[in-house]
């Protein structure tokens, strides 16, 4: 996991010096140097595991600021607890957090931390499936940050479009600002943000058919990880290289990335890389015949997704286990399932999530004798794929005509 001996020395330290350095703080005045040595020490607790020490760092930098006075270090400090919040699914709490960063950073005049503020409300809210007031958020972070110059933001405001034009499937507007936000993230030197946007860009790429691509992408992105000691990209990556060896077959390299994936984001209290890795182990136990483990992924997953508001997962998971009753020849079931995922995928306006529910129910229909349910689901399913550039509407087109459906109208 680690990138080189150096890592691994400055670690062995900070695992055997860990209460030390905790007491000193601990013990030290609130002054502006402690708070500063607060927050240096959190990420890197953070790195090796203690998300709640890297909490508590945090927490007693933003007392400091408070205590001297120092609403700009309170603002900053606010955004730094957030972030560990929001990594830890506690999405509400985060939120307010920004909110009030944001609120103080207009009152002493910073744009900067205004913008950074922005930009994280805007990752609150596409997380959380809020992708509405995640598209505002990120579209006046980035109107700030070209105004002031500030490239950190602009990076994390293109981004969070990004991901907010992928999950819209408006796949040719994410592309263009995950590039540019690379693009940024490369001229400034910033390896982290880099690999970011590479990942980001895959997940496109990866739901278009370009899985050649997706894994360049995912692999660059690791190797930008382990190099720069960051585990929250290095799990996103594995994960992604798990997708893609899913959905090549590859049943075992998946099942590796996502145990990989899934032990980081444990390690680091990641409850979204979390989910998403047992989603996917769930699918491999399902291809392997493992029905009842399978099962409990996917239930240990969606019990996770509601817990902290995962919309998009949500109804992924739900989709996962309509497969898995499907499989059993529980129709019924598998139905209920598919239902509940198409309800969610539309009150995120999930199009591409709508059309694989679609096709999943005309399967269903197929197998239970409904042939012509089958074909009106199918079709519009086939429809949505051919609106927003996705290759899966000849697969469907092929499996009309092997049922007999009419000649969809695509």
């Amino acid at each position: 996991m680690y990138a080189s001996a150096e890592f691994a020395q400055v670690d062995e330290w900070l695992i055997a010096e860990r209460e030390n350095l905790l007491a000193i703080i601990d013990a030290a005045s609130p002054t502006a140097e402690t708070a500063e040595l607060a927050r240096l020490l959190a990420p890197a607790l953070w790195g090796l595991g203690w998300w709640s020490d890297a909490h508590r760092l945090y927490d007693r930098a933003l007392q400091a600021a408070r205590h001297i006075g120092d609403q700009r270090a309170e603002a900053y400090a606010l955004l730094e607890l957030g972030r560990i919040d929001q990594i830890g699914g506690f999405y509400g709490a985060a939120r307010t957090g920004f909110r009030l960063a944001r609120r103080i950073a207009v009152a002493v005049g910073d744009p900067r931390c205004q913008a950074e503020a922005l930009c994280e409300l805007g990752q609150t809210a596409w997380r959380i499936g809020d992708h509405g007031d995640a598209e505002r958020f990120y579209t006046k972070a980035l109107r700030m940050a070209c105004d002031i110059d500030y490239p950190p933001a602009e990076c994390d405001a293109r981004n969070g479009l990004g991901h907010v034009e992928r999950l819209a499937c408006n796949y040719a507007a994410a592309t263009e600002h995950f590039r540019r936000s690379w693009a940024i993230a490369i001229g400034a030197g910033d390896r982290a943000r880099a690999a970011s946007a590479l990942w980001g860009h895959a997940e496109v790429v990866r739901r278009l058919g370009d899985n050649g691509t997706a894994r360049q992408n995912y692999t660059d992105a690791l190797r930008t990880a382990r190099q720069i000691n960051h585990p929250k990209i290095e799990g996103d990556a594995l994960r992604g290289l798990a997708h893609v060896a899913r959905l090549a077959e590859d049943w075992d390299s998946a099942r590796r990335y996502y145990e990989d994936a899934l032990e980081i984001a444990c390690h680091i209290r990641d409850r979204h890389g979390e989910v998403w890795s047992l989603w996917g182990l769930g699918h491999v136990q399902r291809n392997a015949g493992r029905f009842e483990e399978a099962r409990q992924r996917f239930s240990d997953a969606y019990d996770i997704a509601i817990e902290i508001n995962l919309a998009l997962a949500q109804e992924e998971i739900l989709r996962g286990i309509g497969h898995l009753e499907r499989q059993l020849g529980n129709y019924d079931a598998a139905r209920r399932r598919y239902v509940d995922s198409l309800r969610d995928a539309d009150r995120i306006n999930n199009r591409h999530g709508r059309a694989d529910v679609l096709r999943s129910l005309g399967h269903v229909a197929a197998d239970t004798g409904y042939l012509s349910e089958a074909c009106t689901a199918l079709a519009e399913a086939g429809g949505i794929y051919e609106s927003i550039g996705v290759p899966l509407a000849d697969r469907v087109r092929a499996e009309m005509r092997a049922m007999g459906c009419p000649p969809p109208n695509l």
